[in-house]
C-alpha cells in the first residue's frame, strides 16, 4: 500500500512537471525575462554562465525547485542565438535520493528507450509520447543526479 501511495504521489509530481510540452510555469520558447516572471523572480542569474558541450544552448537562469521530498536546482538552459527557452535541468541537491528518483521514472515512462551504463555514469533517455518532452537521466556516481527535460523534435516527413 505504501508503494503505491508512493507512486501515485510521484506520477502526479513528473508528470505535472511536463504538462502542455512544456516545464511546469514555463513555455519552451520562452524569453529569459518571461521566464524570471513566470517563476516569481525566484529565477536569478548563475553566478558563471555555462555552455553545453556543444554550444549552442547557454544556462542563463537557475531557481529552487522543490517536489514532494526532492529538492533540485532547476537550471533554465536557453538557445545561444535567439535567448529562447531550450532545456530545463533538474540538479538533484541530495544525492543518496538519486536511486528513489530513478525508480519513480521507470514507474511513470517504463522502459527507457536508451540506457548507457558505465562504471562511473548512467544516462538514461525516455520519450514523453503525451506531453511531446524528451527525458534525460544522467547519473554520475556521488558526483551529480539530474533529469533533462526538452521539447520533442518531431521529424519532418519530407526527407532528403
Amino acid at each position: 500500500m505504501l508503494k503505491y501511495t508512493l507512486f501515485t504521489f510521484s506520477a502526479l509530481f513528473f508528470t505535472s512537471t511536463v504538462a502542455n510540452a512544456d516545464w511546469q510555469y514555463t513555455k519552451w520558447g520562452m524569453t529569459v525575462d518571461e521566464v524570471m516572471r513566470s517563476s516569481k523572480l525566484r529565477a536569478k542569474t548563475p553566478t558563471k554562465v555555462n555552455i553545453a558541450a556543444n554550444g549552442h544552448i547557454l544556462h542563463l537562469l537557475s531557481a529552487p525547485y522543490k517536489a514532494n521530498s526532492f529538492k533540485f536546482t532547476a537550471e533554465f538552459w536557453f538557445n545561444k542565438n535567439n535567448k529562447r527557452l531550450n532545456m530545463v535541468k533538474l540538479v538533484l541537491i541530495n544525492l543518496s535520493q538519486c536511486n528513489e528518483i530513478t525508480s519513480n521514472m521507470r514507474d511513470i515512462y517504463g522502459i527507457p528507450y536508451y540506457q548507457n551504463k558505465t562504471d562511473y555514469s548512467i544516462v538514461t533517455k525516455w520519450h514523453d509520447e503525451i506531453n511531446k518532452n524528451s527525458i534525460l537521466m544522467s547519473e554520475y556516481g556521488n558526483a551529480t543526479c539530474s533529469i533533462q527535460y526538452s521539447s520533442r523534435n518531431t521529424p519532418t516527413k519530407s526527407g532528403l
